[in-house]
């Protein structure tokens, strides 16, 4: 039985800081869209733990408290991809400065990129004992 600290679709951080060096003073550790945060056994989805995932980059934001991107996400699985639509918009926390907190980054005015960069996300579940399925 896994009980996760946070759900997520997570990314190669240094090959996304490759494409958008974070700017503010606190770098997010390891880049991810959170699907559930203490969600309890039940949010572990331990059917999905390793299942790929398209993460499309569409929109940039940045308000000098919190950098992120705002992304699409689109699974072959089906089931997987019924449970994504479900949680609505996803965004990834570049960075964000002391005095505040990745979970402001939602709250950003994202501004649209001229172009789409995709990238391979993986379904993982980041326990009290790290991670299980995350590949980065």
């Amino acid at each position: 039985m896994i009980v996760p600290i946070y759900t997520g679709i997570f990314v190669d951080t240094e090959a996304l800081w490759s494409i958008f060096p974070p700017k503010l003073s606190v770098r997010k550790g390891h880049a991810h869209v959170t699907l559930s945060y203490r969600g309890g056994v039940e949010s572990a989805h331990e059917e999905w733990l390793g299942e790929k995932v398209l993460v499309r980059v569409v929109a940039y934001g940045n308000n000098g408290k919190n950098e992120g991107l705002k992304v699409e996400l689109e699974s072959s699985n089906s089931e997987l991809q019924k449970y994504l639509d479900t949680l609505g918009e996803h965004h990834i926390t570049l960075s964000y400065a002391r005095d505040s907190d990745p979970k402001f980054t939602a709250n950003l005015d994202f501004e649209k990129l001229g172009e789409k960069i995709e990238l391979v996300g993986v379904y993982g579940v980041f326990t009290s004992r790290g991670f299980i399925k995350a590949p980065y």
